[in-house]
Protein backbone atom coordinates (compact mmCIF):
# COMPACT_ATOMS: atom_id res chain seq x y z
CA UNK A 1 0.00 0.00 0.00
CA UNK A 2 1.23 3.06 -1.05
CA UNK A 3 2.63 5.82 2.17
CA UNK A 4 -0.52 8.14 3.13
CA UNK A 5 2.59 10.54 5.24
CA UNK A 6 1.70 13.90 2.87
CA UNK A 7 5.54 15.09 1.63
CA UNK A 8 6.40 19.01 2.28
CA UNK A 9 7.08 19.56 -1.45
CA UNK A 10 3.42 18.32 -1.62
CA UNK A 11 4.03 15.48 -4.66
CA UNK A 12 2.96 12.20 -4.23
CA UNK A 13 3.98 9.61 -2.14
CA UNK A 14 6.11 7.13 -4.84
CA UNK A 15 6.80 4.68 -1.97
CA UNK A 16 5.24 1.40 0.24
CA UNK A 17 3.90 2.27 3.75
CA UNK A 18 6.60 2.14 6.40
CA UNK A 19 6.09 1.70 10.08
CA UNK A 20 9.48 3.73 11.30
CA UNK A 21 11.61 6.35 10.20
CA UNK A 22 11.30 8.97 8.17
CA UNK A 23 10.23 8.90 4.19
CA UNK A 24 13.21 8.16 1.52
CA UNK A 25 13.72 11.69 0.08
CA UNK A 26 11.27 12.77 -3.42
CA UNK A 27 12.25 11.75 -6.37
CA UNK A 28 9.95 13.36 -8.32
CA UNK A 29 11.77 15.20 -11.62
CA UNK A 30 11.35 18.80 -11.60
CA UNK A 31 12.68 22.33 -13.48
CA UNK A 32 14.90 24.59 -11.03
CA UNK A 33 16.40 27.69 -10.90
CA UNK A 34 20.11 27.54 -10.54
CA UNK A 35 22.53 28.31 -7.22
CA UNK A 36 22.90 32.28 -8.21
CA UNK A 37 19.40 32.41 -9.58
CA UNK A 38 20.59 33.30 -13.27
CA UNK A 39 18.05 31.35 -15.03
CA UNK A 40 15.62 28.16 -15.18
CA UNK A 41 17.79 24.75 -15.86
CA UNK A 42 16.78 23.52 -18.88
CA UNK A 43 16.95 20.07 -17.34
CA UNK A 44 14.67 18.47 -14.30
CA UNK A 45 16.48 17.50 -11.38
CA UNK A 46 14.95 15.93 -8.43
CA UNK A 47 12.93 17.27 -6.40
CA UNK A 48 15.20 16.42 -3.36
CA UNK A 49 18.74 17.86 -4.43
CA UNK A 50 18.81 20.94 -2.76
CA UNK A 51 20.32 23.28 -5.94
CA UNK A 52 22.03 23.55 -9.34
CA UNK A 53 24.92 25.51 -10.68
CA UNK A 54 24.16 26.72 -14.41
CA UNK A 55 28.07 26.81 -14.63
CA UNK A 56 28.02 30.34 -15.81
CA UNK A 57 30.16 33.09 -14.13
CA UNK A 58 28.03 34.57 -11.39
CA UNK A 59 28.56 38.60 -12.44
CA UNK A 60 26.78 40.04 -9.35
CA UNK A 61 28.39 43.35 -7.81
CA UNK A 62 30.62 42.54 -4.83
CA UNK A 63 30.08 44.75 -1.61
CA UNK A 64 33.41 46.93 -2.69
CA UNK A 65 30.96 48.39 -5.38
CA UNK A 66 33.55 48.46 -7.59
CA UNK A 67 34.14 44.51 -9.26
CA UNK A 68 31.63 42.13 -9.69
CA UNK A 69 31.71 37.99 -8.83
CA UNK A 70 34.34 35.83 -11.37
CA UNK A 71 33.33 32.19 -9.31
CA UNK A 72 31.12 30.00 -10.79
CA UNK A 73 27.40 29.96 -10.59
CA UNK A 74 26.76 29.50 -6.64
CA UNK A 75 24.98 29.93 -3.45
CA UNK A 76 25.48 31.94 -0.46
CA UNK A 77 27.43 35.12 -0.57
CA UNK A 78 29.88 36.18 -3.18
CA UNK A 79 32.81 37.48 -1.45
CA UNK A 80 32.88 36.04 2.46
CA UNK A 81 36.38 36.70 2.99
CA UNK A 82 35.33 40.28 2.01
CA UNK A 83 35.58 42.78 4.77
CA UNK A 84 34.35 46.51 4.64
CA UNK A 85 34.76 48.28 1.32
CA UNK A 86 37.46 45.44 0.05
CA UNK A 87 36.40 42.61 -1.69
CA UNK A 88 39.98 40.95 -1.85
CA UNK A 89 40.72 41.29 -5.43
CA UNK A 90 43.19 43.86 -7.06
CA UNK A 91 41.90 46.98 -7.23
CA UNK A 92 43.22 47.45 -10.92
CA UNK A 93 42.17 50.78 -11.51
CA UNK A 94 43.85 53.78 -13.13
CA UNK A 95 45.31 55.71 -11.08
CA UNK A 96 46.25 59.87 -11.48
CA UNK A 97 49.72 58.59 -12.30
CA UNK A 98 48.84 56.79 -15.41
CA UNK A 99 49.63 53.36 -14.23
CA UNK A 100 47.11 50.92 -13.03
CA UNK A 101 46.47 50.37 -9.24
CA UNK A 102 48.04 46.73 -7.87
CA UNK A 103 46.58 47.39 -4.39
CA UNK A 104 43.95 45.13 -2.84
CA UNK A 105 40.86 46.44 -3.20
CA UNK A 106 39.61 49.23 -1.66
CA UNK A 107 36.34 50.00 -2.68
CA UNK A 108 35.37 53.28 -4.19
CA UNK A 109 37.82 55.52 -2.64
CA UNK A 110 40.93 56.71 -4.07
CA UNK A 111 43.80 54.78 -5.20
CA UNK A 112 46.92 55.15 -2.71
CA UNK A 113 49.48 56.90 -5.17
CA UNK A 114 52.12 56.97 -2.82
CA UNK A 115 52.01 53.30 -2.98
CA UNK A 116 52.43 53.11 -7.02
CA UNK A 117 54.92 50.42 -7.40
CA UNK A 118 55.18 50.80 -10.68
CA UNK A 119 59.73 51.01 -11.96
CA UNK A 120 60.97 53.09 -14.42
CA UNK A 121 63.93 54.63 -15.99
CA UNK A 122 65.12 58.47 -15.15
CA UNK A 123 68.02 60.33 -16.69
CA UNK A 124 69.98 62.86 -14.70
CA UNK A 125 71.09 66.10 -16.47
CA UNK A 126 74.98 64.44 -15.89
CA UNK A 127 73.56 61.73 -18.05
CA UNK A 128 73.14 58.81 -14.82
CA UNK A 129 70.44 56.26 -15.67
CA UNK A 130 68.23 55.54 -12.35
CA UNK A 131 65.93 53.37 -11.92
CA UNK A 132 62.82 54.63 -9.77
CA UNK A 133 59.41 53.78 -8.64
CA UNK A 134 56.36 56.11 -9.36
CA UNK A 135 55.71 56.68 -5.75
CA UNK A 136 59.61 57.78 -4.99
CA UNK A 137 59.79 60.07 -8.33
CA UNK A 138 56.27 61.67 -7.69
CA UNK A 139 57.38 62.40 -4.29
CA UNK A 140 60.23 63.61 -5.31
CA UNK A 141 59.45 66.07 -8.21
CA UNK A 142 56.70 67.56 -5.22
CA UNK A 143 59.36 68.00 -2.80
CA UNK A 144 61.53 70.11 -5.25
CA UNK A 145 58.20 72.18 -6.49
CA UNK A 146 57.44 72.94 -2.91
CA UNK A 147 61.50 73.59 -2.08
CA UNK A 148 61.21 76.43 -4.95
CA UNK A 149 58.39 77.81 -4.18
CA UNK A 150 59.19 78.27 -0.42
Amino acid sequence: EQCSVPRECGHPADHYCHEDGPCPPCVTLVQKMCLGGHKVMPFKTPCHQPAVSCGEVCGKPLPCGVHNCTRVCHGGPCAPEATGESCGDPCWKMMQCGHVCTQPCHGKTPCPMEKCTVQFSVECKCGTVHKVMCAEYRKAVQDSKQEYAD
